[in-house]
């Protein structure tokens, strides 16, 4: 499993759900990013663990989207209570 702070196989699974429910092929998100058919299957499939930031605007791009659709949400931080570690 990769570790929590890299961010790949997150955007990847974003990448292919987006890809599939708006009925386009990888080909075409492909050449629409700048990436090569390769690139993007391995992307989607989780073995990459991380992104650089031009990539991740690159797929928004193709997909018409801001970047940050392709990142997960914040996470909501919760106080501790006085006197928990």
């Amino acid at each position: 499993m990769a570790e929590p702070w890299l961010l790949g196989p997150y955007i990847g699974a974003r990448v292919l759900e987006l890809r599939e429910m708006r009925g386009i092929s990888r080909t075409s998100i492909a050449q629409r990013a700048g990436l090569t058919l390769q690139a993007l299957a391995d992307l989607e499939a989780g073995a990459v663990p991380d992104v650089p930031v031009s990539v991740l605007c690159a797929l928004a791009h193709a997909f018409r989207v801001q970047p940050s659709t392709l990142l997960p949400e914040r996470p909501t931080v919760r106080k501790r209570k006085a006197g928990t570690p």
